[in-house]
């Protein structure tokens, strides 16, 4: 008779060893990184989708609206939702006017796998019936309504209410901590980006529950965006439209000041720009075009041309012609 280990006790420690791998197993899981688990079964169940705010409007000294803003069809992708990136940005493509470098730098520059990012601003009508379409293909996708600048009086001083554009890398980089991301749009040049701390506005959220597939099932937490300041102007729209229309295919500014208060009420320069075409994506070779154009239509001829000032003793002497009767207004000398 073998006097070795009996083999029922060999396979009771073998139980017994498993057992207890299998119990600290469990205990390191649910107890020492439950928490750590938990946060992610959340996200995963989770989504905060961003509600941009209105920005602030600009407005003449009589209170009429220069510029505003309207309602946009944008969309968004949940990088955190996606599975094949690289093959998502190839199919996307073809629905966009953007290329897949495009769409996965966007996707690649998030902050966080489960913040949205904004890919297009603005949809056409066709490219928001062609995606609406296919959106069981692509249920990392979100069309949301966010607002976006429009003029209603045509572009009315462009040189001074500037543009809005979408933000940079650069940019990103640098005003981060201000709570800026992909796909934000931002003050580019003029009044825009001046009062643009006091324009942007703040933005509010909510909390989505979603399914397996990524599709919303409800809201759980709502906060509200709140709208940017306003801001009025000394300018007079009808003085401003005149010397636009007065300056129309010639090259040249016009200033028009209250001399009592020193108030702008106009300025115009030409050749000028439309600043709706920066609303939305504008195409590289248009604002190479812009950028390159000789006649400079970025240009603010009032404030940033250098000229020599002539004889600006002239004013003085042909105001006193004026009042003392010697010269009709209509008169030109040569000088």
């Amino acid at each position: 008779m073998s006097k070795g280990f009996p083999k029922g006790k060999w396979l009771f420690w073998v139980i017994l060893i498993v057992f207890l791998i299998l119990l600290g197993r469990m205990w390191q899981l649910q107890i020492i990184e439950g928490e750590k688990y938990r946060q992610l079964a959340e996200k995963n169940r989770l989504r905060l989708e961003k509600v941009n705010p209105p920005r602030g409007r600009i407005f003449d000294r009589k209170g009429r609206l220069i510029v505003g803003n309207k309602p946009s069809f944008d969309l968004f992708v949940v990088p955190a939702d996606l599975k094949e990136k690289e093959s998502f940005a190839r199919e996307l493509s073809s629905f966009l006017d953007l290329s897949e470098e495009e769409i996965l730098r966007r996707i690649n520059g998030a902050r966080s796998p489960f913040e949205m990012v904004r890919l297009k601003k603005d949809l056409s009508f066709e490219e928001l019936s062609r995606i609406s379409a296919n959106l069981w293909d692509f249920p990392a996708l979100r069309i949301l309504i966010s607002p976006t600048r429009v003029y209603p009086q045509g572009p009315v001083a462009p040189h001074v209410i500037g543009t809005v554009g979408e933000i940079t890398q650069e940019e990103i980089r640098r005003l981060r901590d201000k709570g800026y991301g992909v796909g934000d749009y931002i003050g580019k040049s003029g009044l825009e980006l001046q009062y643009e701390e006091l324009l942007r506005g703040k933005k509010g959220g909510r909390q989505v529950e979603v399914d397996a597939l990524g599709r919303r099932v409800r809201v759980l937490q709502e906060i509200d965006p709140q709208s940017g300041w306003d801001l009025y102007l000394n300018i007079d729209l009808d003085l401003q439209l005149k010397a636009q229309s007065l300056l129309e295919g010639k090259r040249g500014a016009i200033v028009v000041m209250d001399p009592r208060s020193g108030e702008i009420l106009a300025m115009a320069s030409s050749p000028s720009f439309d600043p709706r075409e920066f609303g939305r994506f504008i195409d590289p070779e248009k604002w190479r075009a812009l950028a390159e154009d000789p006649s400079h239509p970025f240009t603010n001829r009032a404030i940033q041309g250098i000229y020599a000032p002539g004889s600006v003793f002239k004013i003085i002497v042909a105001l006193a012609a004026l009042a003392m009767g010697q010269v009709e207004p209509q008169e030109r000398f040569y000088c």
